[in-house]
Formats: structure tokens, sequence, C-alpha cells
């Protein structure tokens, strides 16, 4: 998942989804796409908690949210009629981000996160990490925009804990458009400029779930049984990994992208990355199990070729 990672420090964002389904572990939830500040959407499904890695993709030009470990969070009624112990988000936050850390001894990981996420006990360094680990935590607000700002250190302390230092960063608009908002992060050694940055990056996820939504069929599984459920949307989210790093080989920021004669594209996107993908696939031979002993039927290339083009942009 850090192959086409060319700095030090892994960028990792934590973000919820909801997937709609008659399932045992659904609940209800605040739906985050249809509400606002003053609107509240309620919605029944899934709570997928998603760990994505931010980094530069080469053809796209521009830096991805690729999913790197997606948990199911089950409703809390659905945990009590099962008689299990009912986890938090955080807490399973908390589990992902320590199961990141193991799998990446030796690094330097941020993980981005909003409000939701903000609390005390997930802040805390864990005993079970490395010496090694440095872990860095940034709750932003959703201002994306900062214009003007102070920012200074400060203790965060609270009853039984240890003190935890963080840095804050509080940013305005002066000309008042928009109302002061405020940033916090437990890497006192990063710059205001760049926990401003590091949340901004964070938006990209909001693109990766509506890929995999229009692409991948993310949330359109009909699955009934448990474990299906359990495994499908990770390995959905996982697939659009291998996708996006799979086309590093095959696309660079020359390629042009494929466009409808109605409509004109001046980047690539992801369906162009299924394209090449499933072309090199179908084109290599990887899945080709002639049967043994058969008179071969032989079709024209250029025919061939014209057919694989035709079929690896569909959807």
């Amino acid at each position: 998942m850090l192959a086409v990672k060319s700095s030090h420090r892994d960028e990792l964002v934590e973000d919820t989804s909801l997937a709609p389904a008659q399932i045992k572990a659904r609940g209800i939830y605040r739906d985050p796409v249809r509400s606002s500040h003053g609107h509240f959407v309620k919605a029944s499904g899934l709570r997928w908690l998603s760990f994505m890695v931010l980094t530069p993709v080469p053809w796209a030009s521009l830096i991805k949210a690729l999913p790197a470990l997606t948990l199911l969070a089950p409703s809390e009624r659905s945990n009590q009629q099962r008689g299990r112990r009912h986890k938090l988000l955080t807490d399973w936050a908390r589990q992902g981000a320590l199961q990141l850390c193991r799998w990446l001894p030796g690094r330097r990981i941020i993980f981005v996160g909003y409000s939701s996420f903000a609390v005390h006990e997930l802040a805390q360094p864990s005993h079970d990490l490395d010496k090694g680990h440095r872990l860095g935590l940034v709750w932003p607000s959703r201002w994306q925009n900062p214009r003007d700002h102070i920012r200074h250190r400060a203790l965060w302390y609270r009853t039984g804990t240890p003190v935890l230092p963080v840095r804050w960063v509080l940013v305005r608009d002066p000309d008042a458009k928009r109302a002061p908002q405020a940033f916090f992060s437990t890497d006192i050694t990063l710059e205001p400029a760049d926990i401003i940055a590091l949340f901004v990056r964070r938006w990209q996820i909001e693109v990766t779930f509506a890929e995999t939504r229009a692409h991948l069929g993310v949330e359109t599984q009909r699955q009934w049984s448990d474990h299906a459920i359990a495994r499908t949307t990770p390995a959905l989210l996982g697939l659009y990994s291998l996708i996006s790093l799979w086309a590093c080989d095959l696309l660079t920021s020359a390629s042009t992208p494929y466009a409808a004669a109605w409509y004109r594209k001046t980047s690539l996107t992801l369906s162009d990355a299924i394209a090449a993908v499933r072309l090199q696939i179908w084109v290599g031979d990887i899945n080709q199990h002639s049967p043994p002993n058969r008179e071969p039927q032989y079709i024209p290339k250029p025919r061939v070729m014209r057919m694989m083009q035709a079929l690896c942009i569909a959807t």
C-alpha cells in the first residue's frame, strides 16, 4: 500500500461510511452526507471504519486516499442481542491504529480524523507500540480555506490519565465570512501550516467513497450472510487500492484519458485506471485456461484489440 509513497512519513486518515442493508449488525446513525449543521438526517445501515493512506499517485497527478484497513463497527443493539461487549467507534479506531503500527514498525505515522475521534483515550500513546514509532494524531475542523491563524502549545488533561501535550491552531477569516475553527495535533513538532494541510488532504476520502460506489459496487451488495457482509466491503475497498497502484505501472501523467465525443476529460480518472488494468489482464493472458488438444480458432489480432478496448471501458 506504500508502493507510491515517496516521503518518509505515512499519513493515514480514518472515516466512517454507512452501508444500508437488512442485516444483524445494522444500526441507526447520523447520515454524514445528507445532514448539515441545522438539519439532522438518520440512516439505517452498517457503520464501516476505514483507514486510508494519503499518498501521491503519479498517473492521477494528485494525492489519493487508498484504503488500507476497513473494520465493521456493529451497533450497540446488535451487540446486546448477540451478548457481546459493545465497542465504541473510538475503541475500534484505537484497535485499528495499533494494528497498522504493528504492520509498519519503525515508521512515523500521522493519523488524521474529524471531531468524533478527538477523545483523550485515543490520543494517549499505547504501551503496545514499539519505541521506534512516532505516532501523531491530527483533529481539525471542517474549514479548508484558512486565511489567518494563531497557534500555541497546551496540555490536555483528564482525570486519571497522563497529561498530553498538544499543539493547537486557531484559524479565522479576516473578512468574517466564516466562523473561527480550531485544529490540534498530538505531534507538537508539526508546523501550523502542516496541521491545516494534513486535514485538507483528508477530504480525498470522500472522493474514494464516491468512486468505489460508482465503479466498484460498494453499498450495492446483496449478501445476507454475516461472513459475506464482513468481507465484501473491505475487499472492494482493497480492490480500489490495488487498481490505483497497479495503474502506476500502466499509466503516466502523459497518457490520454478515454473520453466520449460529447464529454471531454483533461485528466485521468479511476475509470481509465480500471480500463488499463482490465486490458493488461485480458491481453496478458493471465486468465487463459484453454482446454488441451483442441483445434485452435484464430481471431485476427486487430479485431481482438478492438474488442478489448471496447470492453475494458464498459461499466
